[in-house]
C-alpha cells in the first residue's frame, strides 16, 4: 500500500506531506478510497509509532528542505487512537453541545491527549463536536490497547454528554482484541457496546446530582450576594454624599435658631437679624454670633426643619 501510495502522489505531480485510504477485504486484497493532500486525524498514530514529527516535515518540504526517505524511517511498537466527540451514543450519537463545567485528562506513560478545550470551554452546535484525541501508545497491540482503556477510564468531562464509555467498550469487545473487525463491528455489536446504566450506580447518581446543584445554588447565592454589596455600597456612598453636604447647610435642611437673649424689644430684633445672616452665610450647627443683648445658638441637626424651597443644587463647591 506504501509504494501504491507514492505512485499516485507522483501521478498527479503532487509533493508534501498526504494521507492516501485503502479498503481491505477478507483476502488482503486493498482498494484505492480517496486521497487527501494534508494531515488526517489519525496523525498521530504515525508519530506514536515513527518518533517523527509530521506537521514540522510538512514544513520542511514546503521550504524545499530536504526529509527521510521512506527506509530511512524506523517504525516501533503500536499506538491507538480513539476521538472522544461531544455526542451521545445511547441517543444515536446525537451531539452534545454545551458547556464543559469539569475536565480531567489522563496522563502517563505513553499517553498522548491532543485537545484544545478546558473546563469552560462551550462547545459549538455548528462545528464538528469531537473534543479530543487520545493516543496510547506500547511495545505490543494487547499493551497499547490496555493503557488505552485505562486512559479512558481515567478521562472524565462533565457538563456535555460524550463517547468515553463507548470506545472504552468497543476496545475491551473480544473482536476487537483478537482483530476479527470490519466496518460494520459497531453495527454488528450494539448491544454489547451500548450498555444500559448499572441500576447499582442509581442512588450513588442521585447524591452527586443533589450535592451538584447544592453546589450551583450556593455559588449563585453567592455571587448575587456579591453583586448586591457592590451595588449597595454605591448606594451608601451616595448617601454618605448627600448627608455631608445637609450637614454643610446646602438648603435642603436648615437649622432653627433660637435666640436665648433677654432684655428690650429692640434687642431681640437684632438677635433675629443677626441669626438671619448667620443661616444665609452657611455657618453649621453649634456656632454662635454675639449681640450687646446676648446670644444666639443653633439647634443641633436633629431639631433642623426641611425648607420650603427646592433642594439646592447639586454643583461641587455650593454651600
Amino acid at each position: 500500500m506504501g509504494e501504491v501510495a507514492v505512485r499516485a502522489a507522483r501521478a498527479v505531480g503532487y509533493r508534501g506531506a498526504g494521507t492516501v485510504e485503502f479498503l481491505v477485504d477478507a483476502g488482503r486484497s486493498f482498494y484505492f478510497l480517496e486521497m487527501n493532500t494534508r494531515l488526517q486525524v489519525e496523525h498521530p498514530v504515525t508519530e506514536m509509532v515513527t518518533g517523527l514529527d509530521l506537521v514540522r516535515m510538512q514544513i520542511q518540504v514546503a521550504r524545499g528542505e530536504r526529509i527521510l526517505r521512506q527506509d530511512e524511517v524506523v517504525r516501533r511498537g503500536h499506538a491507538i487512537e480513539a476521538r472522544i466527540y461531544a455526542e451521545d451514543p445511547a441517543r444515536k450519537f446525537l451531539p452534545s453541545p454545551g458547556k464543559i463545567t469539569y475536565l480531567r485528562v489522563p496522563g502517563g506513560p505513553g499517553i498522548r491527549d491532543d485537545s484544545g478545550v478546558y473546563a469552560g470551554w462551550v462547545v459549538s452546535p455548528h462545528y464538528d463536536p469531537m473534543i479530543s484525541k487520545l493516543v496510547a501508545w506500547a511495545e505490543t497491540r494487547e499493551a497499547a490497547i490496555a493503557r488505552l482503556i485505562r486512559a479512558l477510564g481515567d478521562y472524565t468531562v462533565h457538563g456535555i454528554a460524550a463517547n468515553v464509555s463507548y470506545l472504552t467498550a468497543a476496545l475491551d469487545h473480544p473482536a476487537f482484541r483478537s482483530g476479527d473487525y470490519d466496518t460494520g463491528f459497531c453495527t454488528r455489536h450494539e448491544r454489547d457496546l451500548l450498555k444500559p446504566p448499572d441500576r447499582d450506580l442509581e442512588e450513588i447518581a442521585l447524591v452527586a446530582a443533589a450535592v451538584s446543584a447544592f453546589k450551583h445554588d450556593h455559588d449563585e447565592a453567592e455571587a448575587f450576594a456579591a453583586r448586591a454589596g457592590e451595588s449597595g455600597a454605591a448606594r451608601s456612598e451616595w448617601a454618605r454624599l448627600g448627608r455631608l453636604r445637609a450637614v454643610r447647610g446646602c438648603g435642603r435642611w436648615r437649622p432653627t435658631w433660637r435666640c436665648s437673649t433677654g432684655g428690650s424689644a429692640r434687642s431681640r430684633s437684632r438677635c433675629g437679624a443677626l441669626a438671619r445672616a448667620s443661616t444665609r452665610s452657611g455657618s453649621g450647627a453649634g456656632s454662635t454670633g454675639w449681640t450687646p443683648g446676648g446670644t444666639i445658638t443653633a439647634r443641633s441637626p436633629s431639631s433642623w426643619t426641611r425648607p420650603a424651597t427646592a433642594p439646592c443644587s447639586t454643583s461641587a463647591g455650593r454651600r
